[in-house]
């Protein structure tokens, strides 16, 4: 059976939906430059009307019937039920375009259920802005809303934890990336389970709820692909309480931590990710060798014989 449900969730009304919002960009900036040019344009001065001198009124009265006869007459605007149909079908489409407009920039969000507990709350409004991550890449520690993979009708909210490429892992709460804890200055309830370790891939992201034990996100259903990502929250309006920008928090340090790993079991040897340690130990098993990390990267560093002279067992 069919629902309209469905036809406002498809592909193509969201195609519509970004295309009516660029055209109600463009009324809008019309709007904005023509009231900005009629502030600066000078009003044209009123042509000057003789008078006449004639004390006969028949006289005068002929004289102004001839110069009003030269004065060229605004066009009338037509009136009847036709002029208001028309102005209500232009209103209409304009408050449409205007709308369409503003979707496309922000729109807002209401949070159902505590898996953002305890930075946001149940029943807790606010505006997602949907334009940055059209010019940039969702960034670790962003709060963003986006649909649910097993069901694209609902909209989640999480918050990034883990980038493309990166090897992820949950060990008693415990965020590990690349093998280096999370500093979490945003204080989640922390969660008690484990997982991982897994690989981000391209164009993926791995997503919790700050209430870590008590939240659907990626440690239940895997990755998140960026094109299901809506916006990222950026306001919170309501309740008053609540009202102010949520903030942003940044990893730079642990960018750092990360770029410098620790290599002092093979200090002229590169790290090498958990990932990559997985992807090449399923192709170089070798009967009567114990492949590990050390093994790994003794044929990274030397080449296929440095691997099988450190590496029997």
């Amino acid at each position: 059976m069919f629902e309209f449900s469905s036809l406002f969730s498809s592909p193509a009304m969201a195609t519509i939906e970004g295309i009516a919002g660029v055209a109600g960009l463009f009324v809008i900036t019309y709007i904005i430059v023509s009231s900005a040019i009629s502030l600066f344009r000078p009003s044209p001065a009123p042509e000057p009307v003789p008078i006449a001198e004639s004390l006969d009124g028949t006289e005068a009265q002929q004289y102004v019937g001839d110069v009003q006869a030269h004065v060229p007459r605004s066009k009338e605007k037509t009136s009847g039920p036709k002029s208001a149909i028309i102005e209500i079908i232009e209103t209409i489409i304009m408050t449409v375009l205007i709308f369409a407009a503003v979707r496309l920039l922000v729109q807002n969000f209401r949070i159902e259920g505590n898996s953002m507990e305890p930075n946001l709350h149940n029943g807790q409004y606010l505006i997602i802005e949907k334009m940055s991550y059209r010019f940039s890449e969702p960034q670790r520690g962003d709060i963003i809303v986006f649909h649910y993979p097993s069901n694209p009708k609902r909209d989640f909210i999480k918050r990034i934890i883990g980038l493309p490429g990166e090897t992820i892992q949950v060990q008693r709460g415990q965020v590990l990336i690349n093998e280096k804890p999370l500093p979490e200055s945003y204080q989640p309830n922390e969660g008690t389970y484990n997982w991982g370790p897994g690989l981000i891939g391209e164009d993926e992201y791995f997503v919790l709820g700050d209430n870590r034990n008590n939240s659907s996100d990626s440690h239940s259903w895997g990755m998140l692909p960026r094109e299901l990502i809506v916006g990222k929250a950026w306001f919170t309006y309501w309740p008053i309480s609540d009202w102010g920008v949520i903030p942003h928090y940044s990893f730079s340090e642990f960018v750092s931590v990360l770029q410098h790993q620790d290599t002092s079991d093979s200090p002229e040897v590169p790290m090498l990710s958990l990932a990559r340690v997985g992807i090449v130990e399923s192709q170089l098993r070798h009967p009567g060798y114990q492949v590990t990390v050390t093994c790994l990267r003794a044929h990274y560093a030397a080449g296929e014989k440095a691997f099988h002279d450190s590496c029997k067992g």
